[in-house]
């Protein structure tokens, strides 16, 4: 029966695996050796065990982040705790899913939140994954219309531009004018002092 139970363990191995596992003599030495090698011991489970915590509760999809790369981060991290003993309700894990989404996502999380308890995990994904498609071809549409948006703020901010064109042309005539009459001024009152003389 050892022997067997041995055997099944030395088939489900890797090689790196093998190498350390093949000179026990029980199948529990084995099991013991993989536990130790995978979890660590009490010790560094418990380590382990308060990082995924601490991974899971600051969880939150960024603004620009896609729903299916927030998936497989979220999932991650649950299969991770998973292996430490770490199990969330359904209901837990949906709501943390819609509790990470950004403030973009209002209507979606109001939508969803009271179904968290009866929807599975995958449902919520992919209500998620479907408003986020809307969502991007919302915005594609809008970028198709913004030349015209575009188009008529560069005729504004042309018109301004030369409506201030012209204000400085008038301004540089005045000028001109100003120094004009400024050096006939000048000329007279030297007719003056050379007629004195």
């Amino acid at each position: 029966m050892n022997a067997k139970a041995i055997n099944i363990l030395h088939c489900s191995l890797g090689p790196d695996e093998f190498a350390h596992a093949c000179s026990c003599k029980t199948a529990k030495k084995v099991w013991d050796l993989l536990q130790a090698t995978h979890e660590g011991n009490t010790s560094t489970k418990q380590t382990m065990l308060a990082l995924g915590n601490s991974e899971y509760e600051s969880f939150k999809i960024g603004q620009h982040e896609s729903i299916q790369d927030a998936n497989r981060r979220f999932n991650e991290i649950i299969n991770k705790l998973g292996k430490l003993g770490k199990e969330y309700s359904t209901s837990e894990l949906n709501t943390k899913i819609l509790l990470s989404l950004p403030k973009e996502w209002h209507s979606s999380i109001v939508d969803l939140l009271p179904k968290c308890a009866t929807e599975s995990t995958a449902h919520i994904w992919s209500s998620l994954y479907s408003h986020e498609l809307l969502m991007i071809k919302m915005k594609e549409e809008y970028l198709i219309e913004d030349p015209k948006r575009t188009n008529a703020f560069k005729a504004s901010r042309d018109e301004s531009s030369d409506d201030s064109s012209d204000s400085n042309d008038e301004s540089s005539e005045t000028d001109e004018t100003s120094e004009d009459s400024n050096s006939s001024s000048d000329e007279e009152d030297e007719e003056r002092v050379t007629r004195k003389k």
